[in-house]
């Protein structure tokens, strides 16, 4: 792959981006680092800056992949949200959602109808198990994008998986299964909660939605969305 670089490729970037992700797989974290920082331009240079503020946190070393973050912050202002968001999933991955909680609590001050704010900030308090703020953001979120299948598959699944409201969870999870009919999950979760349901009303529901499509409160975690 080395060789690409030498050959002059219309993206040598994207090469380098590319080897990145393969020092990465391999955990090689420090060579993978030298290779996303030498991505500058180009439509993957902000992505190679995720990945470096993952590769270092994956080190163990979460508060530099954090102040790292917070400096590309500083120089891309445009980009925050995603930063932000970014932030908070490496403190999850380092069981540190209270700290995740902070900040995206923080954020939403800045932003309260911000819908990815609105979305991760519910996650993380269905971690920490604050089932309140869970359901009060996931509606918020769909007053704000009533178009947001994973707000009500979330939603939905968090009431199913704890046996609550299982009329309005089916509602919910069909309504996500309505709006993105590729979100398998919902078809899923419905249909366990509704077997184990019907086995024994006395107990939760196992639910078996663990699928790709539309994550669940337990099982969203981001996607990483950024820093996976």
């Amino acid at each position: 792959m080395k060789r690409l670089l030498t050959m002059r490729q219309r993206d040598p970037d994207g090469v380098r981006f590319l080897l990145g992700q393969i020092a990465e797989e391999q955990k090689r974290w420090p060579e993978a680092i030298r290779w996303y920082e030498q991505v500058q331009d180009g439509d993957q240079a902000f992505a190679a800056r995720l990945r470096t503020a993952s590769a270092i946190a994956k080190q163990g070393k979460v508060d530099a992949a954090r102040e790292y973050l917070q400096k590309v912050a500083a120089d891309n202002p445009e980009q925050e949200i995603q930063l932000v968001v970014a932030e908070a999933q490496l403190l999850r991955d380092a069981n540190r959602a209270g700290d995740a909680f902070t900040l995206l609590g923080d954020a939403l001050g800045r932003e309260p109808d911000q819908p990815e704010l609105l979305y991760d900030y519910a996650l993380t308090a269905e971690k920490l198990e604050k089932f309140d703020l869970l359901e009060a953001n996931l509606r918020k979120l769909i007053k704000v994008r009533p178009d947001h299948a994973h707000a009500y598959n979330a939603l939905g699944y968090s009431f199913a998986e704890r046996n609550l409201r299982l009329p309005e969870a089916r509602k919910l999870i069909e309504k996500a299964l309505e709006l993105s009919p590729g979100t398998t999950s919902s078809s899923t979760a419905w249909a366990g909660c509704s077997t184990a349901r019907a086995t024994s009303s006395r107990q939760p529901p196992r639910c078996a939605a663990r699928t790709a499509g539309g994550p669940t409160p337990r099982s969203a975690r981001t996607s990483a969305r950024c820093c996976g």
